[in-house]
């Protein structure tokens, strides 16, 4: 049996975390017992990362032969080349070699700010993408035939993905890994990367469990912990404001202030984001997730989540698994 090449094309200025998370999942399958051959390889010999980190003796793209069932993965790059002038200074040869690995069957990935090099190339026309949330408008704007999702972790086109930035690289890398091997080997890989929350494609880039948390009330802090942690709990307004230290009435007011939500608005935030993962288990009903996430029933679950997505939790799930075929 051949080896599935993982090919990391490293452009100049390679963004670090976006290289090193996907490799490092890659690295950690191999040494659990999959059979990936990974490479590295650019434009030329030796490159940097914009963090100050060098690459030397890095293949030639053009050494590199791929089969239909190998994968090329872009990590996101300085943002300062990302406009057309500047890729148009590019080897043009490497727009081309990416086109016959698309015409060959091989799957294109791209992480962050990678998509515009895959759009660029003519790869993402008539295609869903996304990129880091920062370049949402930028790359709609530059490439108008390219469907940028801003509601998704990463996308799935045909042989093409697109995903987020950063740490976004490593729930790519683990999905495409499950994709091969199953959910059981890929959950220890999740665990050797100390990963315990896993994201799916329908994941937003901007988490539920870091919004309305800007403010610096530590007491406010508390009791969002607490929710956090407890999502099933039908907790007390009186033991949340024991949490704060506070009376009830001054919870109530000032959660509101520093959050922007009402206590309840946020628990039923984080309950539909706890959802969101429960979901992906076949073995549970709509009527189990509900309970599990704490509704008070599953009609109020259904309402929540049809005022949040748009349509019910039965169509979500019926569009999930369209999505990961």
């Amino acid at each position: 049996m051949l080896k599935k090449k993982i090919v990391f094309l490293i452009l100049p200025d390679v963004q670090i975390l976006d290289l090193g998370g996907p490799l490092q999942t890659f690295y950690e399958a191999n040494v659990y017992g999959a059979n990936y051959q990974i490479e590295l390889c650019s434009l030329k010999p030796n490159e940097k990362s914009e963090q100050y980190l060098q690459f030397i003796n890095l293949k030639h793209f053009s050494e590199i032969k791929l089969n239909n069932d190998d994968m090329i993965l872009i990590p996101g790059f300085n943002g300062s080349y990302l406009s057309k002038d500047e890729l148009a200074k590019f080897d043009p040869a490497i727009f081309d070699w990416l086109r016959l690995a698309n015409t060959n069957g091989a799957t294109i990935c791209s992480i962050c700010n990678a998509a515009f090099v895959l759009a660029y190339a003519g790869l993402l026309d008539g295609k869903k993408c996304t990129t880091h949330w920062y370049r949402f408008e930028q790359l709609a704007k530059e490439y108008p035939n390219v469907n940028v999702m801003t509601n998704r972790l990463f996308v799935k086109d045909g042989n093409i993905y697109s995903s987020a930035g950063i740490t976004a690289g490593i729930d790519l890398a683990l999905s495409l890994i499950e994709d091969d091997y199953g959910p059981v080997f890929t959950a220890k890989i999740a665990k050797e990367l100390v990963v315990y929350m896993r994201r799916d494609s329908q994941h937003s880039q901007l988490s539920t469990y870091l919004d309305y948390r800007t403010h610096l009330n530590s007491s406010i802090h508390k009791v969002q912990d607490y929710i956090i942690n407890h999502p099933s709990h039908k907790v007390k307004l009186d033991s949340l404001a024991e949490i704060a230290g506070m009376s009830s009435r001054n919870l109530t007011r000032i959660f509101k202030k520093e959050t922007g939500l009402t206590i309840n608005e946020f628990t039923n935030k984080i309950r539909l984001e706890l959802a969101k993962d429960l979901m992906n288990n076949p073995d549970l009903t709509i009527e189990n997730i509900a309970r599990e996430c704490g509704f008070e029933d599953p009609r109020q679950f259904r309402r929540l989540w049809k005022l949040q997505s748009g349509v019910s939790p039965s169509d979500s799930r019926r569009l999930l698994m369209v999505s990961n075929l």
